[in-house]
């Protein structure tokens, strides 16, 4: 991954947020860890912090991977957000201002995998 990212990660299981977190910050990255996508709009919606990527499990407690995504679409529509699942999810299922700058990661996934994700994402949203 050669870009330098903001990057907020959201997951509710903690050992993986903290394997992704490391690894994410081992590549350079600069990643915000939350546990709820209640947090992760606290974080975002507060002042000073903007992220260039989410990465977000779909299935949280409260509000959804998709629904967050969904969220913080509208104050900042250049985010881009990589979606993971341990369920099916397609891209007709999203909402339609959210696929264009969308890409999913079915779980479980290697973090290289991930990587690729990242990568294949931003490459799509590249002019």
């Amino acid at each position: 991954m050669a870009a330098i990212l903001r990057i907020l990660l959201v997951d509710d299981e903690a050992p993986l947020l903290a394997l992704l977190k490391r690894h994410l910050e081992r590549a350079g990255h600069s990643v915000v860890a939350c546990p709820s996508a209640e947090q992760a709009l606290a974080v975002v919606l507060g002042p000073g912090w903007v992220p260039d990527l989410l990465i977000t499990d779909e299935t949280l407690p409260g509000i959804s991977g998709t629904a967050l995504a969904a969220a913080l679409i509208e104050p900042l529509p250049r985010l881009r957000t990589l979606l993971c699942s341990g369920y099916p999810l397609s891209m007709q299922a999203l909402p339609s201002a959210l696929r264009p700058c969308t890409a999913i990661l079915p779980k479980p996934f290697l973090p290289a995998m991930m990587d690729r994700a990242i990568v294949d994402l931003l490459a799509a949203q590249s002019p």
